[in-house]
């Protein structure tokens, strides 16, 4: 069948194909150094029953990743820190009782309304909801949960200032990383030397994450007008290459010059160190390698010299230049939309409304809580919280999404399960072991929270485990970890199917938008390919436009794929998903060429007159493949079948 080819092939490639780390070592280390420190504190003291509330405080709090002014994150995380421990006293005081189940669903529907508004929302809602479930396993007197409260906030209140402390240059730090992702992402398209489509709208992400980012970090304006010439850089050679790659079809001497610089540059962003003054200029060493004179080689040469001046002016060797953002993204990096915190809190109420977008979603986590803590309360089980708390963090909004999670945090826990007590049989129990396996599973936790799910999991299943072991050891703890984590998955996975968060959509009416869109982007294309030129502000708003509803389109037939519902229609968007990717290509490659040649008569034809060079050849054949996807896409547009061809 059609849908389970296609649903296989997109399943193996999500899971080989994680996304990259969303945290530096350094501020992983420095997350892991807090919570380790609270458990050392309570063997040392024997007293561990009440600093592990403290170490469990700290660990939550720092799973949140923000880059943000100091006054913004110190509001957002002495909100969370609050909300936890106000959550962990009511929690651990209704617990063992059918009263806390009000308490978890509440929060739960909360979490899923507000979870797509933002960092504050997201931080305070997720924290609240699971140091909820994870403290209603852990039932006492309302004076103990109050004490427990109290170390709640202590560990997220050292966490927080911790982090506040660092914060000048940690925000540096995880932008620059950003940046280095994003320039290893163009390495890897020159080493690939062929147009992946997946490749290309990883390489558009990173462009997305690092760009919202800088603009919401707060940098003084000498640090970010360095950022900002770094990251504009990056999308003049992104289009640059792809141009290259599209027309030229360059050979393995000629991709390895620009893979190689591109990597230079890419460490050089990492370390916050120049380019190697030694290396030759990128333009004269894609030159040599390509002495054949194409303005599409010209054109990466000197796009790359901007990236590598721009990468060391943000090391504080030299400047940037001149490097405008105007030709290519709209809105321009730097800006953000103004808010305040009543504006925050109208968007969280409104939220809330049972006709609001995220409140279906909302109800879906309210129900799936609602019966994994009923489960809890009627089966007596050690370390019950693991069953609810699996639900929290796998079940998401697309079927696609809470499979992926599932499969992934079953297989981190696993290993987590099998590794955790051999190590702690090889060493004993001894104190400065523990300590120091807790550092080393924390740290992978942090480093890996926003990227590698699985290794998540493995790091935070292997911190509990290490945690839950020593402070009440038991001979199930571990079959109980993955039994826990088995049902949790299953349950989000029946929900998540039984419970629709979003009415069938159409795929006629979604591919329509995003052939009109492309459409009229391909009209612009072909009208700049004669001797009139074409302006680069309409075709950067053309491109802004293309890419939001290629991203709509990925989304919706990346769900309609998985849903028992929607099948025949995932597998209608996936094949105009490919259609749009070949046109985005293609486009992008012509627009930048437009540019490039300032007006310069080009070919509509392979058999016009006007072919008269192996580039303007590779013009006019990049067009036949426009045509040729465009044709594809109009094909679905109306469920006719592709026309054959002549």
């Amino acid at each position: 069948m059609e849908w389970l080819w296609l649903a296989r092939i997109h399943l193996r490639q999500g899971l080989m194909e994680l996304p990259p780390p969303g945290s530096t070592w350094r501020s992983a280390a420095r997350r892991a150094i807090v919570v380790a420190a609270f458990f050392a504190a309570g063997l040392a003291t024997d007293s561990l029953h009440l600093t592990i509330m403290g170490a469990f405080g700290a660990l939550q709090v720092g799973l949140m990743e923000a880059v943000r002014p100091g006054r913004e994150l110190a509001a957002v995380l002495g909100v969370s820190v609050l909300a936890i421990s106000v959550s962990a006293f009511a929690a651990s005081a209704l617990g063992g009782k059918w009263w806390v189940l009000p308490l978890v669903v509440s929060l739960g529907y909360v979490y899923g309304c507000v979870s797509e508004l933002g960092l504050g929302p997201l931080a305070v809602s997720l924290g609240s909801v699971a140091i909820a479930v994870i403290f209603a396993g852990i039932p006492q007197s309302p004076y103990d949960a109050a004490v427990g409260g109290m170390w709640v906030a202590i560990g997220g209140a050292v966490q927080a200032a911790l982090w506040l402390l660092d914060l000048r240059h940690d925000r540096r730090r995880h932008i620059r990383r950003l940046l280095a992702v994003k320039t290893e992402s163009l390495s890897h398209i020159a080493r690939r030397g062929v147009v992946d489509q997946r490749v290309v709208q990883r390489s558009f992400t990173a462009t997305d994450r690092a760009r919202d980012a800088l603009s919401g970090a707060g940098l003084p304006s000498d640090q970010r007008s360095a950022l900002e010439s770094a990251l504009v850089a990056q999308l003049q050679v992104l289009r640059a290459l792809l141009t290259w790659i599209a027309l030229r079809q360059p050979g393995l001497q000629a991709r390895m010059a620009v893979a190689l610089h591109l990597e230079a540059i890419g460490a050089s962003l990492r370390s916050g160190k120049p380019v190697d003054a030694s290396m030759q200029r990128p333009s004269e060493a894609i030159g040599a390698a390509e002495p054949q004179p194409w303005l599409a080689t010209a054109a990466l040469g000197e796009a790359m010299d901007r990236l590598s001046d721009a990468a060391s002016a943000a090391a504080g060797a030299g400047t940037p230049g001149q490097v405008q953002a105007a030709d290519w993204e709209i809105p321009p990096p730097g800006t953000r939309p103004p808010s305040s915190p009543g504006r925050s809190w109208r968007d969280i109420v409104s939220a809330l409304h049972p006709r609001a977008p995220g409140a279906r979603f909302g109800l879906r986590m309210a129900l799936a809580l609602a019966i994994a803590e009923s489960l809890t309360l009627l089966v007596s089980v050690g370390h019950s919280f693991w069953l609810p708390l699996t639900v929290v963090f796998i079940l998401r909004p697309e079927v696609v999404n809470t499979l992926f999670r599932g499969l992934t945090r079953l297989a981190g826990n696993f290993v987590a399960v099998v590794t955790v007590p051999t190590l702690l049989a090889v060493t004993a129990g001894r104190s400065v072991v523990l300590v120091t396996v807790v550092l080393a599973l924390a740290t992978v936790t942090y480093r890996f929270f926003t990227g590698n799910y699985a290794l998540t999991s493995f790091g935070l299943a292997g911190t509990v485990l290490v945690l839950d072991t020593t402070l009440a050891p038991g001979g199930d703890l571990f079959f109980t970890r993955i039994a826990a984590t088995a049902a949790g998955a299953l349950l989000a996975l029946i929900v998540v199917v039984a419970v629709p968060v979003a009415p069938r959509a159409n795929a006629g009416v979604i591919i329509a938008k995003v052939a009109a869109t492309f459409g009229e982007w391909a009209a612009q294309v072909r009208s700049g390919l004669g001797a009139d030129g074409s302006d680069s502000a309409t075709l950067a708003r053309s491109l802004a436009a293309s890419r939001a509803e290629l991203q709509k389109l990925g989304s919706a037939s990346e769900a309609a794929l998985f849903e028992p519902r929607m099948r025949s229609q995932g597998v209608r968007l996936t094949i105009a998903l490919e259609a749009a990717w070949r046109m985005e290509v293609c486009l992008v490659a012509l627009s930048f060429y437009t540019r490039v040649a300032g007006g310069t008569e080009l070919p509509r034809t392979v058999g016009g007159s006007a072919v008269d060079s192996p580039e303007r050849l590779a013009v006019a054949e990049q067009q036949l493949r426009l045509e040729s996807a465009t044709r594809d896409l109009n094909a679905e547009t109306d469920g006719t079948a592709n026309p054959a061809p002549p």
